[in-house]
């Protein structure tokens, strides 16, 4: 597949790294050094935190930007992403990480 990082879950520490050599074997990422907010004040309205009580409850979600360019086309587009964090455990350990980007401009990139 074009895309072999997209449309599963990745589960687990190796799992993760596994998915970020996927991304990187594919597209060439530019992310600028601001952003990521630095705080939720600094998040421009961003960031959004849910809050629940006890284990694996609350979600909090960020907004980033970044520019993606295809390395078998060398088409390039910017995108915004969210990252959203949820099913923490009692020490606030993340359960689970997801990351929602636009699937479309990177099919479209890669496909020339």
């Amino acid at each position: 597949t074009q895309l072999p990082f997209l449309g599963k879950p990745f589960i687990g520490q190796d799992s993760c790294a596994t998915y970020f050599r996927l991304l990187e074997e594919t597209l060439e990422m530019q992310i600028p050094a601001d952003a990521f907010p630095d705080s939720i004040e600094g998040a421009g309205g961003k960031m959004g935190m849910g809050m629940g009580t006890g284990t694996g409850t609350g979600i909090v979600s960020v907004v980033s930007r970044g520019t993606f360019t295809s390395k078998k086309t060398g088409k390039s587009w910017n995108e915004e992403f969210i990252y959203r964090f949820s099913r923490f455990d009692d020490e606030g350990r993340i359960g689970c990480w997801e990351i929602w980007a636009d699937a479309l401009s990177a099919w479209d990139a890669v496909s020339g």
